[in-house]
C-alpha cells in the first residue's frame, strides 16, 4: 500500500470515529437539554404552587364573608370551596411530583409508614 492510500485510509477511519463521537455528544446534549427543561418547568410549578395556595386562602376568606352577608348562597359557596380545595390539592400533588424530579436523591429510600 502506498503512502497516499494509507494516509487516506487513516483519515477516513479518523473521520468515522470523529463522527461517532460527535453523534454521541449531540445525543447526550439533547438528553441534558430535556432534563434542564423539565427541571425549569418544575421550578415554575413549585413557584406557582405558592401562588395557588395564596389564591385559595383569599377565596376562602372572600366566600366566608359572602356567606355571612347572604346566607342563601351557602350551598353554592360550599360547593365552590370544595372545588377550590380540590384544585389546590392537585397543585400540591404536582409540586410533590416536581420535588421528586428536582431532588431525586431525597426519595430513593422513601417508604411511607403504615
Amino acid at each position: 500500500m502506498d503512502r497516499l492510500r494509507f494516509t487516506q485510509l487513516i483519515s477516513r477511519q479518523f473521520n468515522q470515529e470523529q463522527e461517532a463521537v460527535r453523534s454521541h455528544v449531540l445525543r447526550m446534549g439533547g438528553l441534558v437539554e430535556q432534563q434542564l427543561s423539565v427541571g425549569l418547568r418544575c421550578l415554575r410549578v413549585m413557584a406557582d404552587d405558592k401562588t395557588a395556595d395564596r389564591s385559595y386562602k383569599a377565596l376562602l376568606v372572600e366566600l366566608i364573608e359572602y356567606m355571612e352577608r347572604l346566607p342563601v348562597i351557602i350551598p353554592s359557596a360550599v360547593d365552590a370551596l370544595f372545588v377550590a380545595r380540590s384544585l389546590e390539592r392537585v397543585g400540591d400533588h404536582c409540586k410533590n411530583i416536581c420535588e421528586h424530579v428536582i431532588y431525586p436523591e431525597r426519595f430513593i429510600n422513601f417508604t411511607r409508614p403504615r
